[in-house]
């Protein structure tokens, strides 16, 4: 398997000498999980995992703000910010996956048997940790989470070398 990422992007916005408000950016743009270029599996079906083939956007843009000015700049839908603290705005371009249940079984065991699942449960620890320490209020206001998903594709193929297949799509999300 090989996994690709380009295009990614991390911005942090603050006022000198206002420790209240600050914004952060973070973007994702092409994310691809591949199986190898080897084998009967159609080309097709080789990326498991991405941004929708017709889709040249970021797959995943997460924007998160925090104090009273700059929640303002949270596009959340018309929900109402005044009691917020905090804001997060998750939104995810069109993305596509492949269910070759070989594959994904495979890759399944690799990551939580294999040489990857020590990090793997580390990072899901960590990650866990951090997710609690954002969720936990500093003062008395609330925090948003705004998520738009904006289309998922699912295919499942007969085989990983047949060209039938099932496939799903679901449009926005929020």
């Amino acid at each position: 398997f090989s996994l690709t990422m380009c295009d990614s992007k991390v911005n942090h916005h603050s006022v000198e000498g206002d420790d209240e408000n600050s914004e952060m950016i973070f973007v994702l743009g092409d994310f691809r999980l591949e199986t190898p270029n080897c084998g009967k599996t159609m080309r097709s079906y080789q990326t498991l995992l991405g941004l929708a083939p017709s889709v040249s956007t970021s797959l995943l843009t997460f924007k998160y703000c925090k104090g009273s000015q700059s929640v303002q700049s949270c596009n959340v839908g018309g929900a109402n910010k005044s009691n917020c603290e905090a804001c997060a705005e998750v939104l995810l371009s069109p993305m596509r996956f492949v269910h070759i249940h070989s594959q994904v079984f495979t890759l399944i065991e690799y990551v939580t048997e294999g040489v990857l699942g020590a990090m793997a449960a580390s990072a899901a620890s960590s990650a866990a940790a951090a997710a609690r320490e954002v969720a936990k209020s500093s003062q008395s206001g609330e925090k948003l989470f705004y998520i738009v998903a904006t289309g998922f594709d699912f295919v499942l193929p007969q085989a990983a070398y047949y060209e039938d297949h099932f496939s799903f799509h679901a449009g926005k999300l929020e």
